[in-house]
């Protein structure tokens, strides 16, 4: 069984506990067809839930305007279930963000703009095109002019690999348990 998440370490590996595993197969007297689509399912409903506390914990702690702009950024990979386990992963999104997408004020400065603790030297603060913001120059003409962008991908690595992934394991089991049940005493999904 392995987590993949496209974010600076490419693989998490699971350490999933089999033996508990089969013997809730063998107590259930469940068919490895019923195992393979409770793991299947187990491992996409794992990857939703992860996604969303993701979500969550990070939109706040960055400080952004709207949920969507990190949501859009968190995408489910493919799901592939094989002998000796499962795979599924999610993409996150780590690219710098526009300024005019997280909460605050931007601030004009003698030598440029800033916003929040970061100094943007050698632009300026105006809206343009709908979106008050920080705007630098790109030559020494008046435009074209591009909107100044945070990094994020330091805070948010840390959320995920100290307060998200750790919790994968027991997200999937607790959901793959539950499913298995259903499929083998009550008949769902049959």
């Amino acid at each position: 069984m392995a987590w993949t998440s496209r974010t600076g370490n490419p693989s998490v590996a699971l350490d999933i506990d089999t033996s508990e595993i089969a013997r809730l197969i063998g107590d259930l007297g469940s068919s490895e067809k019923d195992v393979q689509k409770a793991m299947s399912r187990a491992l996409r409903r794992t990857a939703s839930a992860l996604r969303v506390r993701a979500s969550k914990r990070v939109v706040p702690e960055i400080g952004l305007r709207k949920a969507m702009e990190f949501r859009r950024r968190l995408r489910d990979m493919r799901v592939r279930i094989d002998r000796d386990g499962g795979e599924i992963g999610i993409w996150v999104g780590l690219n710098d963000i526009g300024v005019s997408r997280f909460k605050g004020r931007a601030v004009r400065t003698p030598g440029g703009a800033r916003f929040r603790d970061t100094e943007f030297t050698g632009a300026f603060v105006a809206k343009y095109r709908g979106k008050r913001s920080i705007w630098k120059r790109r030559g020494a003409a008046r435009f074209p002019v591009e909107e100044q962008k945070l990094a994020i991908q330091d805070r948010v690595q840390i959320i995920l690999e100290d307060e998200i992934f750790p919790d994968a394991v027991d997200t999937f089991m607790k959901l793959f348990m539950a499913d298995l049940r259903a499929r083998s005493i009550y008949g769902v999904g049959k």
